[in-house]
């Protein structure tokens, strides 16, 4: 038996995928991938009956467990839907340090695989610079579901005068539309105060602001698409003349060590 999609990938130190339903909270099934059919679903563990070869697998704390490039593509071909599929291999490619290009050629070495199709279609999608699970789940709404221009990800903008204004979540140059995901650590008072200073210049910069929450994605999604579509029209209608922000990064500029 082999342990595999979430509970591998946070064994492996995925500490995003934690056994939780983000929508839901409850506790997510362990999947266990073994070879034995007669063994009878339960509801804390998903048998899962599919090969794993050695070069697939890793042993930690004793138990024997899928690694990386295995781990992401199960938890993309298995997953709910196309968003928890890109959700799962974005988190596993940034804690992990794969490489896109190294995913889709282990997806394409199984191409008639149950469940290859969203496995192809998610992996297309990864961008392991995320920087947390609902940073994805609002790139998928900006493309997937509101139909705007892949977006540029956790890029720093400047003013004229080389002056950082933020560094963004999603951001597309062509309409100057920034989307931001405010997580729990927004509602602190001073963290929301600094977040109403940070919007004020980039709206001054002449760049439009959509800010968004867990509750927006969750339970107001169509508002949230509907913004996004507004704010991408708005900014691309702007006047450019206006402009004061640049993607040029001033020599003074160091990046923040990737977490």
């Amino acid at each position: 038996m082999t342990l595999g999609t979430w509970a591998a990938a946070y064994i492996l130190g995925v500490d995003w995928l934690d056994g939780r339903d983000p929508h839901t909270w409850e506790a997510k099934p362990v999947d266990i991938i073994a070879g034995d059919r007669r063994r009878r679903q339960r509801k804390e563990l998903t048998y899962r009956f599919t090969p794993v070869p050695d070069e697939d697998a890793l042993i930690r704390n004793g138990m024997r467990i899928t690694g990386p490039l295995r781990t992401a593509f199960d938890g993309a071909r298995w997953a709910g839907s196309l968003e928890d599929a890109v959700v799962f291999v974005d988190a596993v490619a940034h804690f992990l340090a794969i490489e896109p290009d190294d995913l889709k050629s282990y997806v394409s070495e199984h191409p008639q695989w149950t469940g290859i199709e969203q496995a192809t279609a998610a992996v297309a999608l990864t961008r392991p610079e995320v920087k947390s699970t609902w940073e994805t789940r609002l790139r998928m709404c900006w493309s997937n579901d509101a139909g705007l221009p892949p977006p540029l990800i956790n890029v720093p903008i400047f003013d004229g005068s080389g002056h950082l204004l933020g560094i963004v979540d999603l951001f597309d140059p062509g309409s100057g539309l920034v989307a931001e995901f405010d997580g729990d650590q927004h509602r602190d008072v001073e963290h929301h105060r600094r977040d109403n200073i940070r919007e004020e210049k980039l709206e001054s910069a002449n760049l439009v602001v959509v800010r968004s929450d867990k509750t927006d994605i969750r339970r107001a999604r169509r508002q949230l698409v509907e913004r996004l579509q507004i704010g991408y029209r708005r900014g691309r209608a702007r006047d450019r003349s206006l402009d004061d922000w640049t993607l040029q990064q001033p020599r003074w500029w160091r990046p923040p060590p990737a977490r």
